[in-house]
């Protein structure tokens, strides 16, 4: 299966509602919900990108970036508002608004595909092609 669009390159700042709901958090009052906004402000609240193309995928923030390659992928997290990939190293949020609604769904036949091995993982990533 080809990626299903050109590379794709988003930039975005994570806002604290899908922060929230990435991590599943549901605070029970408004002072929950403040301390968990100071942890947001803190460590979350930061430009970020996300770069995806047939062999992977790259993420940067703060602390540097990370490359990923497709077979690196553990698990997927689909929320309303929010994908998580994961990998044995950390969590990658990409928030829906970043993307346009063909990359959206381009993105999410993807995600899908590599996560339940409908797609071969050599056609994910070969050795020439890691990051």
């Amino acid at each position: 299966m080809p990626f299903p669009q050109d590379p794709l390159r988003i930039e975005f700042v994570l806002s604290f509602e899908d922060w929230l709901e990435a991590r599943q958090y549901r605070p029970q009052n408004k002072k929950e919900r403040n301390a968990l906004h100071v942890d947001y402000l803190q460590f979350s609240a930061e430009r970020r990108s996300f770069q995806a193309d047939k062999s992977g995928w790259i993420y940067t923030f703060s602390e540097g970036q990370a490359a990923h390659s497709w077979n690196d992928m553990m698990g997927l997290a689909q929320y309303q508002h929010t994908f998580v990939l994961m990998t044995m190293r950390g969590h990658y949020v990409v928030p829906h608004y970043a993307l346009e609604k063909n990359e959206l769904n381009g993105l999410r036949v993807w995600l899908e595909a590599v996560m339940y091995d409908s797609t071969p993982p050599d056609s994910l990533c070969g050795p020439d092609m890691i990051h």
